[in-house]
């Protein structure tokens, strides 16, 4: 049985509390950049008007540049010893490739039952589809849309399944550690709903990143989960038989790719120094 280290565990807390200062001090970076630009594109619950390309770029920056050297002088030697053994350079395209694939299908499968599920209850959707719709409008910006793709996926995955994770497996070892992470992933987003797909999305994150014995593999996921959501229309998926369809081919899909990833072994895509 796994030692329970309580200093750990609490240390595995600060991550999730440091970004959520970073969101503050972003915010009030970016509406000093807007008001000196004279350009916003998001209009706040108090009233100031802050661009949000300004705002994502200026937080998953800080988080990406903060977490990164926390991770690295932390964590990164500690487990590079733990990393399964590299083997040829068509087995880690084939693996990048399948990490993609995956992303598209778990995005496909968690997209098509919010489709449902909003059309029957959109008065409990209501405040996600805001979110949703600020994200995917027409006039969001190209520096959202890059920090959104590229920046946050890297930034999110160094704070969850980097320093974290790293935290947690030290206090009570990798199971309950995936567990929690994910947790702490879905509460970082603070919506419901949001939350809820978060944690699942966290849960196999979690588990790439411990299979890989790095946080690279679960960065590729997360950018291809991410990149999916803005290139997939809300057209595709139709009304409920098809979406029922894209839950079944997608749900299936998922099944055989996680069944055939446990059969096979793990290699390390880590970049060398």
């Amino acid at each position: 049985m796994e030692k329970y280290n309580k200093k750990m565990f609490a240390l595995s807390f600060l991550p999730l509390v440091v970004t959520f200062i970073i969101y503050y001090i972003a915010y009030f970076a970016a509406f000093f950049m807007t008001f000196i630009t004279g350009g916003s594109d998001t209009a706040a619950s108090d009233g100031l008007f802050v661009n949000e390309g300004f705002f994502n770029v200026i937080r998953f920056l800080i988080m990406l540049i903060l977490f990164g050297v926390w991770y690295k002088y932390r964590f990164y030697d500690i487990y590079k010893k733990e990393e399964a053994d590299i083997i040829t350079k068509k087995k880690v395209i084939l693996t990048i490739l399948s990490l993609i694939v995956l992303g598209i299908l778990l995005q496909l499968f968690i997209s098509a039952i919010l489709k449902i599920l909003i059309s029957h209850f959109p008065d409990f959707f209501k405040s996600y589809n805001e979110i949703i719709d600020s994200f995917k409008g027409s006039k969001v910006s190209i520096l959202t849309v890059i920090s959104v793709i590229i920046i946050a996926p890297i930034a999110e995955e160094l704070v969850f399944r980097g320093v974290t994770f790293s935290y947690l497996q030290e206090a009570m070892g990798p199971r309950l550690a995936i567990i929690f992470q994910a947790l702490l992933f879905g509460i970082y987003h603070l919506d419901l709903v949001q939350g809820i797909y978060a944690t699942l999305t966290g849960v196999i994150l979690g588990i790439i990143c411990y299979r890989f014995k790095n946080i690279l593999p679960a960065i590729i996921l997360h950018i291809a989960i991410n990149c999916s959501s803005f290139l997939i229309p809300a057209s595709f998926y139709g009304g409920t038989k098809k979406c029922t369809a894209i839950i079944l081919l997608s749900g299936a899909s998922l099944i055989f790719f996680i069944y055939y990833s446990c059969l096979s072994k793990a290699i390390s895509i880590r970049p060398s120094k």
